[in-house]
């Protein structure tokens, strides 16, 4: 399989959207700056390597692994088509960013299929205008650590969402998330891994949802999503594909796959709440959790 020549690299490395090119084995053959930038594997630590060996791992909403069954590139070579999907691609740092693919088959001058191109581009909503960070830093209203609104800046959205229930009857939803057996992480691997893990997490929370929406970090290992719904069914769908996208993201710790799982407790804003009880209302679900087994969801309706 031939790869792209001098001028045709010069042009590839400085296009936005990421490309790299596999040979029939889905092995990297070449990785072009926007992918460096967009996955955070630099080209020497993928191009001989299948893409499936703990690099990009792609999953779809419902967590399950594209590597084994449903890959792009594989569909793409064996249909001899162009394929399109939306994933959920595994950065380095461990979150999981929402990517649009775009795979097309590779032919010699035989007309024989020797490999596969992928382009793609994040997919993801979050809004990354310098003024808002800086203005949020000047009100001392982040997280220092996850770069996240802190639990200052909760409090006002919280309480912003309740007057909207209140007055133009809106919907929005509440989810109280805690890292499972965040501790033991600290105590096996270290507190530096740890923040690397919340990090992860805020992350792959944070690019997963709509500009609009909100996660921010209340303390510790606690997360609270505040998000407006048409209805309350969506509100299940979004705690469900928050979760899964959790469970699969990862670090890579001296090549070992290091991963957290998460309670969750989904509360539906009332018109009669106050910051503290809505707060308190969704914490409370998500204990059930904890003492339900973890790693799962609590909804008002489950109790």
């Amino acid at each position: 399989m031939k790869l792209p020549d001098g001028l045709f690299k010069v042009i590839l490395d400085n296009i936005n959207d990421a490309v790299y090119f596999v040979d029939r084995e889905r092995r990297i053959l070449y990785w072009n700056k926007a992918a460096e930038n967009i996955s955070g594997f630099k080209s020497e630590e993928v191009v001989g390597k299948k893409c499936s060996d703990n690099i990009l791992q792609h999953i779809d909403e419902k967590g399950n692994i594209l590597c084994l069954n449903g890959c792009p590139l594989t569909y793409s070579m064996a249909h001899d088509t162009n394929t399109v999907a939306k994933v959920f691609m595994h950065h380095k740092d461990g979150h999981r960013i929402p990517v649009v693919v775009k795979a097309t088959p590779i032919k010699d001058s035989s007309g024989r299929i020797v490999g596969a191109a992928e382009v793609f581009y994040d997919n993801s909503q979050v809004i990354n205008l310098r003024e808002k960070i800086d203005a949020l830093e000047e009100l001392v209203m982040l997280d220092e650590l996850t770069k996240l609104p802190n639990r200052r800046f909760i409090e006002l959205n919280v309480k912003s969402k309740i007057s909207e229930v209140k007055r133009y009857n809106r919907l929005f939803c509440i989810i109280f998330l805690d890292l499972d057996n965040f501790k033991s992480i600290n105590d096996t691997y270290g507190h530096l891994v740890g923040d690397q893990i919340l990090r992860m997490v805020a992350t792959t929370v944070k690019l997963n949802l709509r500009y609009f929406d909100l996660v921010g970090r209340l303390s510790g290992d606690e997360f609270i999503i505040v998000a407006e719904i048409p209805a309350k069914e969506k509100a299940r769908e979004l705690a469900e594909k928050i979760l899964t996208l959790i469970k699969s993201s990862f670090l890579v710790i001296e090549n070992e796959r290091v991963s957290v799982g998460a309670s969750l407790g989904v509360y539906i804003l009332k018109p009669s709440d106050t910051y503290k009880s809505a707060i308190e209302k969704a914490d409370r679900l998500m204990y059930v959790s904890k003492k339900s087994g973890k790693n799962i969801i609590t909804y008002e309706e489950d109790i």
